[in-house]
């Protein structure tokens, strides 16, 4: 959580507010994604109930700091 904190930060103060929109709108996504596989135990995921919650905010949190990372390379090659 605190990298993707930290990349929102450079991002904005970059004048880039498009990255940290599209990366919290992906964090989201993928978070509610796993909350509904991880907690209730659909699509062949088994339920997991509160560990379930805390794995898939880990999942959204690597998922966000990867795309995070992966804007912040293409911004540093162009």
């Amino acid at each position: 959580m605190l990298a993707l904190i930290t990349m929102n930060g450079f991002f904005l103060g970059t004048a880039n507010a498009l990255a940290p929109m599209y990366i919290t709108f992906l964090t989201n996504i993928v978070n509610i994604a796993a909350d509904y596989a991880l907690i209730f135990g659909h699509w062949g995921v088994p339920a997991m109930g509160v560990e379930g919650a805390a794995w898939a905010a880990v999942a959204a949190n690597r998922v966000g700091v990867t795309t995070g990372g992966l804007i912040l390379l293409m911004r540093i090659k162009s």
